[in-house]
């Protein structure tokens, strides 16, 4: 990020005007010890998640800032969960530089320290402080205003779509232990008519006390005319020669009526939050230059925004990709030259929508699909191919944010793309 090059001088280390403390994050206690470019390690200090403890870590930094002689101070942090966020906002408010430290590095400079696999909060404090005067760190972006609200909003998104898929896994379950048959027939079970239908005719002599015409207008009424005869016949034949269990059928529609009213109220707040993160995204003019893009919904340019806290933080795409986790790593020794591979260590949430997008630009018609069309056509791999267009997806969002302006097919990423 931008001011990398503030922090660290050459060789990469954290310049000497800068103290250094590092925080081993806890639900209830942290630890923190500091340094500095020419002072050793002083006693680590224990402090509570509180107002109180923070006050009683900020005295501490500020104590051995003086006697150390320095006029900065950088904080590192391991992003343990969530529990790290409100000292990294509260230390922000205070003109005090908030970094990350990779867990993973804590977990492997471990014996490093002392040649010895002890593990105590003291001494991964002293790690997480070496590894930031060293500058093995990644800045950290806290958002703001609009963009904090986006965060928290498609963050929740994220942890309803896996309530979803629990739920639908579980009405799997339930379905095909009393009419599996239903499955072949209806395979969304989150669409409106399977839900009418498993609530009205869940077992498959319901289908057939209810006979063919009442199934063929009540499924031509809920699917809005979609659907009809032929879906009622099949389901009709289906419930004569249906193979579900016979028994224990009261608790398994009890089930079934709890999992289809919990699967509606998901949907349904889905369908809220999706509104609410679109009128907040056109708020939000970076935002504005992203959905501007064929093919990029309000939802994937939310999670873009939302997760890096903005592109104009990033002094180039390559930083973006690199905290997506879609930057290039291959192992090579001697002779042998390994493949190269995503790093996968980085946001998960933007992997995941980049992916999408990327499926979605591999379409016939879409911005990029000349480009994926090349690289198919040069033998490269089909998930090889729609990684590199979801890297150049990124690189295409981060230009149109950096200049301002909204998607055109003229635009120059696009002519070099093709």
């Amino acid at each position: 990020m931008r001011h990398n090059c503030i922090i660290t001088q050459d060789g990469g280390f954290v310049k000497e005007e800068f103290l250094v403390a590092g925080v081993d994050i806890g639900k209830f206690n942290h630890v923190s010890t500091v340094t500095s470019g020419v002072k050793g390690f002083p006693k680590h200090i224990k402090f509570c998640n509180d107002g109180y403890g923070y006050q009683k870590f900020l005295e501490y930094l500020r104590k051995h800032q003086r006697e150390f002689g320095c006029t900065k101070i950088i904080v590192g942090l391991e992003s343990t969960g969530h529990y790290w966020e409100p000292l990294a906002y509260w230390l922000s408010q205070k003109g005090i530089v908030v970094v990350q430290v990779n867990p993973l590095h804590t977990k492997k400079s471990k014996e490093l320290l002392d040649n010895s696999p002890l593990k105590s909060d003291p001494k991964d404090a002293r790690i997480i402080t070496d590894l930031v005067r060293q500058g093995k760190f990644l800045c950290v972006v806290i958002p703001k205003g609009k963009v904090a609200e986006l965060r928290r909003f498609v963050r929740l998104r994220e942890s309803l779509i896996i309530e979803k898929t629990r739920k639908i896994n579980q009405l799997h379950m339930i379905v095909g232990s009393i009419f599996p048959e239903f499955l072949y027939i209806f395979k969304n079970l989150q669409a409106k008519t399977a839900i009418y239908l498993l609530r009205t005719v869940p077992l498959p002599c319901d289908v057939i006390s209810k006979g063919i015409d009442w199934l063929e207008r009540e499924i031509r009424r809920v699917s809005r005319g979609q659907l009809g005869r032929k879906r009622a016949e099949k389901l009709y034949e289906a419930a004569q020669c249906s193979v579900g269990l016979k028994e224990g059928l009261v608790g398994f529609l009890k089930h079934l009526e709890y999992l289809l009213d919990d699967l509606e109220g998901v949907l349904n707040r889905i369908r809220v939050l999706d509104k609410m993160i679109q009128g907040l995204t056109l708020e939000i003019p970076e935002a504005r230059c992203l959905v501007s893009i064929k093919g990029i919904g309000f939802v994937t340019a939310a999670v873009m925004i939302g997760e890096t806290g903005g592109f104009k933080n990033y002094g180039d795409a390559g930083k973006i990709l690199k905290f997506a986790g879609l930057n290039l790593y291959e192992v090579s020794s001697g002779r042998h030259k390994g493949r190269r591979k995503i790093t996968k260590r980085g946001n998960r949430m933007m992997r995941k929508y980049l992916y999408f997008a990327a499926l979605e630009q591999a379409r016939k018609g879409m911005p990029l699909h000349d480009f994926y069309k090349g690289l198919i056509d040069r033998g490269i791999l089909r998930m090889k191919a729609l990684i590199a267009v979801a890297c150049k997806i990124v690189r295409l969002m981060y230009s149109l944010a950096r200049d301002e302006r909204e998607y055109s097919e003229e635009y120059p990423i696009l002519r070099r793309a093709a």
